[in-house]
């Protein structure tokens, strides 16, 4: 536990690096902490341990660019777990960021059948799912859920999202209710949230949080006609994702500096 527990003091921290060797100085705490805790716990009840590294490597290879890898991994808990909704939302979140729209619909579908998010069991997973989700709808766009996310999230802005008992940190709500607002095309509700993500980011002194926070509120100087301010945010941004290997972030940073730019 202490092994799976070090892992979200490692995010938190600045950490959020490959699970592989590292390469740079200052990478290696969370490059051990994964593998580690997971042999320690699956000595014990190998079932959480697998869940519990399972979803560690989701937000890595979130942070990475790289949730491709771990498609058939959330596939086979879905099945395994259909009452955890957790796994479905982070499987609509999968091929909301490999390029396959259509699909990730389809897993809000499946939700919608089963009484939509609003019937979510309220239990372990239950907020994380609903960030998952959030965090999904804002990549695919024109869901028809994005509502029931934002009203679902909103009252919980100040919160954290965390896997399981705290083995892994999937991000905060606060950016997650910004994208949502920007996709329902209330700028200014955005714009409010993406500032108390940073104000959240700055006070925990997590990096990774304040990257989020700050590319969240780019986004929405950007569609606001901003597009000065929203340069200024995204080269920071930019820049920290560079230096915590955070690819992904990095990428959709760069997409806003070219449409400032207008490359």
């Amino acid at each position: 536990m202490v092994q799976l527990c070090g892992r979200l003091v490692a995010e938190l921290d600045g950490h959020r690096v490959e699970d592989e060797l590292p390469s740079r100085q200052g990478r290696l705490l969370f490059a051990y902490l994964v593998p580690e805790g997971y042999a320690t716990g699956s000595q014990v009840q190998p079932s959480n341990a697998r869940q519990a590294y399972s979803g560690q490597l989701v937000t890595l290879r979130y942070d990475q660019g790289r949730l491709g890898e771990v498609e058939d991994a959330v596939r086979d808990y879905v099945e395994r777990y259909p009452l955890f909704a957790a796994w479905r939302c982070a499987l609509a979140l999968v091929l909301a960021e490999t390029g396959r729209p259509d699909e990730a619909r389809e897993q809000f579908d499946q939700i919608a059948a089963a009484g939509g998010f609003t019937a979510l069991p309220r239990g372990t997973g239950w907020l994380l799912g609903l960030d998952l989700a959030g965090k999904a709808a804002v990549a695919v766009g024109g869901t028809s859920h994005e509502e029931d996310l934002y009203d679902l999230l909103l009252p919980l802005e100040e919160r954290l999202v965390l896997i399981g008992m705290g083995t892994s940190y999937a991000g905060a709500v606060a950016p997650t209710l910004a994208g949502l607002a920007r996709r329902l095309g209330r700028l200014e509700d955005a714009r409010r949230h993406a500032e108390r993500a940073i104000t959240l980011a700055e006070f925990t002194r997590s990096p990774p949080m304040l990257g989020y926070a700050r590319h969240a509120l780019a986004q929405v100087l950007l569609a606001q006609g901003e597009g000065e301010e929203a340069q200024m945010h995204a080269e920071g941004v930019l820049a920290l994702a560079r230096q915590l290997g955070m690819t992904r972030l990095a990428e959709r940073a760069e997409v806003v500096v070219a449409s400032v730019s207008g490359e």
